[in-house]
């Protein structure tokens, strides 16, 4: 399934787990937001694959997050959770059946400090786990000739990484409780070090030094908020 599909597929549960919390009454106050995600990551286009081509700095995915209420500030609140999610993004780079691509999933515990006319903007950080690899998926195999895909894994890491971001609120009611449409920035500080051939059973592609994967990740956010 495509990713905005998943999307959609995502805010209808989400939605009807939340009518749900309202009809029992449960856990009142905690946020749920599900988000298309757009990223900007400068560092891929910095690798340099033996095989020659290039990989793509702008990719998609998607996220989810939790938030509950912990403390007032005056006017303000604090709320602490959970950030999660995936992304992806493709290259002009060959694989043995077809182009390289990265995918990273990350969780990070978090937190949000919500402020402004009926809590509608945010300031968001957290310190997340973040794992990435790079590989070759040809699904065209499953199709044309009824086997599982081919797929073949180059390089793989993990790292922690802090982030920082924004939030703002676009609520169809005037409370703070009102369903919202989620607009957010994120930056996440990188670094997954050198990226190489990991495994001797696979012909040369990434060569045995493409590059340091490190530095800032822009994360673009659209997607939609419950309370």
């Amino acid at each position: 399934m495509k990713p905005i599909g998943c999307f959609v597929v995502f805010v209808a549960l989400v939605s009807s787990a939340h009518a749900e919390d309202q009809a029992e009454e449960e856990a009142p106050g905690r946020r749920w937001e599900i988000s298309l995600n757009l990223h900007n990551w400068a560092a891929l286009g910095d690798i340099k694959p033996a095989v020659g081509g290039s990989f793509d700095t702008v990719g998609i995915g998607l996220s989810g997050a939790v938030h509950w209420p912990v403390m007032q500030l005056g006017s303000s609140e604090i709320l602490l959770g959970f950030d999660g999610g995936f992304m992806t993004s493709s290259s002009s780079s060959p694989g043995i059946e077809s182009d390289l691509v990265t995918t990273q999933i990350f969780i990070s515990p978090s937190f949000k400090w919500m402020f402004g006319d009926n809590h509608r903007i945010s300031l968001d950080g957290g310190v997340g786990w973040h794992w990435l690899d790079i590989s070759e998926i040809d699904a065209s195999y499953t199709y044309l000739y009824g086997g599982s895909g081919y797929q073949a894994q180059y390089w793989v890491e993990t790292a922690f990484a802090p982030y920082v971001g924004a939030t703002w609120d676009v609520r169809a009611g005037t409370t703070p409780n009102a369903a919202a449409f989620s607009l957010g920035l994120k930056l996440h500080f990188l670094d997954f070090g050198a990226v190489r051939d990991e495994d001797a059973a696979l012909p040369v592609t990434l060569g045995s030094m493409a590059g340091d994967l490190a530095g800032p990740m822009v994360v673009l956010q659209f997607g939609a908020a419950f309370r």
